[in-house]
């Protein structure tokens, strides 16, 4: 081994310890940091993160604790493309949109719900014939949805063309 280092020299350390912050500088610092920024902090290093959790925990924004109830009833007042959009802003928004009804009107308003509802009777004839099924109907529809948004790029979900497509400018 000629080319190995002796065990009593070690490499220099690229990165060392974190500091330690002291406790009232994260006190004074809790105080003024928004909801980004504390999670930024928190995930700068492990030393931070405990000295963080040790003072409190971060202020949540208001949408975090919004009712289903009331996300559904926004969700409603949005087409297709949008709502698959905004459920995409945090998990509690996903939660939200899993709702049957919901995502029924949402493929209903894009002109999708035929091909979903032969998609629907297709797996309960299959469920019937295989066990290994065990996706859950809401998921089935979130998924169509998903795709057909995906696949309609130049669809505004107002089932109006756009000046883009017709040639219009103003």
């Amino acid at each position: 081994m000629p080319n190995s280092a002796p065990a009593s020299i070690k490499p220099p350390l690229l990165y060392g310890p974190a500091p330690l912050l002291p406790r009232y500088l994260v006190e004074t610092l809790f105080l003024y940091l928004d909801f980004p920024s504390y999670k930024s902090m928190r995930l700068t290093c492990r030393s931070w993160h405990s000295a963080l959790a040790s003072v409190g925990s971060a202020k949540f924004p208001a949408s975090y604790s919004l009712p289903n109830e009331i996300i559904q009833h926004i969700y409603g007042y949005l087409g297709p493309k949008d709502f698959n959009s905004s459920r995409r802003t945090c998990r509690a928004w996903m939660i939200a949109s899993l709702d049957r009804t919901l995502l029924v009107s949402m493929l209903k308003r894009g002109g999708w719900w035929t091909s979903t509802e032969f998609g629907l009777r297709n797996r309960k004839y299959a469920k019937q014939n295989e066990a290994s099924i065990h996706e859950s109907e809401e998921w089935f529809l979130s998924r169509c949805l998903a795709r057909e948004c995906a696949l309609a790029s130049n669809w505004t979900g107002n089932r109006l063309r756009t000046a883009a497509t017709t040639g219009e400018h103003n």
